[in-house]
């Protein structure tokens, strides 16, 4: 990992009394130990987890990747196709809108794809953190894009250990205030 980012370990809390769903997961780290609203949470070997959405003192929110409303660049590892992948709930994860074009394999690894615009435009996530593997992929013949139904490397109900990258220098840069 580059020096760019800190990651901070935290225990999490699968309970259901604590957790407002099975798609939210709450950490036993906050803004105390420098968590932050949009922090990228990963699990065991660099494997995409989720991001932070609300923070206290002691505590944040996660949203697991699994969770309809998460959605993040991904690309398939081995052939550099890209499109935009989704939860599902239950269901495996979706990548959506992958150009026609390109090769998606059933069995490879796909990847946050950390698109990088300029030195100070660029993806909120960073690249090259796990994801899943490929299990479907749907095209229609007369279609400009295709579908791929991504199996998620991480089982989120026994993962117990997470790491929050915070300060990482992702997303858009804040506008300077007008002359």
């Amino acid at each position: 990992f580059s020096s760019r980012r800190r990651h901070t370990r935290f225990k999490c809390d699968w309970s259901s009394d604590v957790c407002s769903s099975d798609l939210v997961v709450v950490i036993d780290g906050g803004a105390a130990a420098g968590v932050g609203v949009g922090d990228v949470v990963i699990g065991a070997g660099g494997t995409l987890v989720g991001r932070v959405i609300t923070v206290s003192q002691n505590s944040a929110e996660v949203r697991l990747i699994t969770d309809p409303e998460f959605s993040v660049t991904a690309e398939v590892a081995s052939t550099g196709a890209i499109g935009i992948l989704h939860g599902r709930g239950a269901s495996a994860l979706v990548l959506q809108d992958v150009a026609a074009g390109w090769d998606v394999p059933v069995g490879a690894e796909v990847t946050t794809s950390g698109i990088e615009l300029s030195s100070s435009i660029r993806s909120i996530f960073p690249r090259g953190l796990s994801i899943g593997r490929v299990i479907a992929v749907t095209s229609l013949e007369s279609s400009v894009l295709q579908t791929a139904d991504i199996q998620p490397i991480l089982n989120t109900e026994t993962a117990r250990v997470l790491l929050v990258i915070v300060n990482y220098d992702g997303g858009l840069p804040i506008p300077s205030a007008a002359p």
